[in-house]
């Protein structure tokens, strides 16, 4: 029973390898990086953007000074072919200064000199003297930053996506997975909007821009998800309503409700939060606002991705076929009719072992055996096991073949039961081959628990009614919170300090 999730480990850990190989070799190219401007970073030329009068600029008419002399020196002032003013400096010890430059040009009708201040840049020199243009974040090979930043970031995404569509050829459903999803479309959104920035020769202009390019692709995210985000929260809403109306008031039956309301104030608090504080005037530092308020940004559209990926991968659990391989077909119990005969839902379940395990037979002449697994509820006069074992007798299905697991009370136990059932009879087998039949909207949660158990297990599904399906949506990303909380949680924090310094520094 452990060949198979022997293979898992196996593949998972591969997938680990390469990633640490791929942040090693990212984190040598940094540093390599790091290490050539260090080198070269005593040379830097500051280039103005802009210059006002529109007219032909010469070298002699440019002139430049220092507040503070003995940081940098002026090598030169030239104006390069782009009509752009330039100033080449040289470190001579760490500290600080303010680069002033003047354009000189005279009015050709009165002959009249007038001095055209361009902008005063604060410099930098640091103790490796490397000298830093603090206004724009600038230094020397500061572009070619911008470029290794993207790439490594395209490359990561690039992985992620190609690791989510091995798990998808393999089956390998779980919620590793669906994080492999998220961060790839999350950090593909940084490089497409960066990048088209970079293509404008926008966001290569200055360190400044550039990071505001990778930070605001936390704010536009939302704003281009929240219609479809809005629509998928009111249909989750209303699927509540008619589950409520049709199965009872749970407190687990309002999670689309609850979804709807939070998902409503969450595009509230980034959209109109800024006008807000605006209109009454923050009582705080004017940064402050403005970083909560990104950074809450980037957290949301990490949530509204994971949950989309969530939705990706249940969905296409239901759609994978099991091989016709199996030695055992495990039916996850639920409640049952009060004359000890299965409701339609678990009987959909058991149809659908039933089902799959005749037309294995058909294609390979192979018989699996049936663990129907769930116990007796307070109010059920047999336990959800017992019930399902004489559905299956009354369909021709030898006693023999049936091995009854009575004792668990929710999936988890089910599994886990199963499991245990299914090592006590295996003795001819070395690695069985196992299935699970359950609802639809039921199977993610089926292959990520039989995974927790060491179970190596396909999902067959059982179709029900759709109004189940939005609300096990919600209860799979509460559960992919909870399994994964310490790794989301680091990438949390990750995003919402990384947000936090970007705005400050910005």
């Amino acid at each position: 029973m452990n060949s198979g999730i022997a293979e898992k480990k196996r593949f998972y850990r591969q997938n680990r390898i390469c990633l640490f190989i791929l942040l090693a070799v990212f984190f040598l190219t940094f540093m390599l990086t790091v290490v050539a401007i260090i080198k070269g970073g005593d040379q830097y030329t500051v280039r103005y953007d802009y210059f006002s009068t529109g007219v032909k600029i010469y070298n002699k008419d440019v002139i430049s000074t220092l507040s503070e002399e003995g940081i940098v020196k002026i090598n030169k002032t030239f104006v390069d072919e782009n009509n752009k003013v330039c100033v080449d400096l040289e470190a001579v010890k760490p500290g600080k200064t303010v680069l002033k430059t003047w354009v000189i040009y005279h009015d050709p009708e009165t002959g009249q000199e007038f001095r055209h201040p361009m902008e005063e840049l604060p410099v930098t020199v640091t103790k490796n003297k490397v000298i830093i243009e603090e206004k724009n974040i600038n230094f020397y090979g500061y572009k070619e930053l911008q470029r290794i930043i993207l790439s490594c970031l395209f490359v990561t995404a690039v992985f992620m996506a190609v690791m989510f569509v091995r798990c998808v050829i393999r089956g390998y459903y779980s919620y590793t997975m669906v994080i492999y999803g998220g961060l790839a479309l999350y950090l593909l959104a940084i490089v497409v909007y960066t990048g088209y920035d970079l293509s404008k020769g926008y966001a290569v202009r200055s360190t400044r821009i550039f990071l505001n390019s990778i930070h605001y692709t936390g704010f536009y995210f939302p704003l281009i998800a929240v219609i479809p985000m809005m629509f998928i929260a009111i249909v989750i809403a209303l699927s509540n309503i008619w589950l409520i109306r049709h199965e009872g008031f749970r407190p687990v039956n309002m999670l689309g409700i609850i979804f709807g309301i939070m998902l409503f104030l969450g595009n509230v608090i980034v959209y109109a939060a800024p006008s807000f504080w605006d209109f009454v005037g923050s009582p705080w530092s004017s940064d402050l606002p403005t970083t909560l308020n990104l950074s809450f940004a980037y957290l949301m559209s990490f949530m509204e991705i994971l949950f989309l990926f969530i939705m990706i991968t249940a969905v296409l659990s239901t759609l994978r076929k099991p091989a016709y391989d199996k030695d055992y077909i495990i039916i996850l119990g639920c409640r049952i009719r009060k004359d000890g005969t299965p409701t339609p839902l678990l009987k959909g379940r058991i149809d659908a072992a039933l089902r799959f395990e005749k037309e294995q037979f058909e294609k390979t002449g192979k018989h699996a055996k049936f663990v129907p697994s769930g116990g007796q509820g307070p109010d059920e006069v047999v336990s959800e096991s017992e019930c399902m074992k004489n559905y299956l007798i009354e369909q021709g299905i030898p006693e023999n073949m049936i091995l009854m697991d009575d004792k668990s009370t929710n999936t988890w136990q089910n599994i886990k039961y199963s499991a245990n059932v299914i090592s006590a009879d295996a003795v001819e087998h070395a690695a069985p081959k196992v299935a699970f039949s359950t609802t639809n909207y039921h199977v993610f949660r089926g292959y990520t628990l039989s995974q927790e158990h060491g179970l190596d297990a396909q999902g067959i599904s059982a179709k029900t009614k759709l109004y189940f399906f939005p609300n096990a949506f919600l209860r799979e990303f509460v559960g992919l919170l909870v399994a994964k909380k310490f790794s989301i949680g680091f990438t949390t924090v990750m995003i919402m300090a990384a947000s936090a310094v970007v705005t400050l520094v910005l």
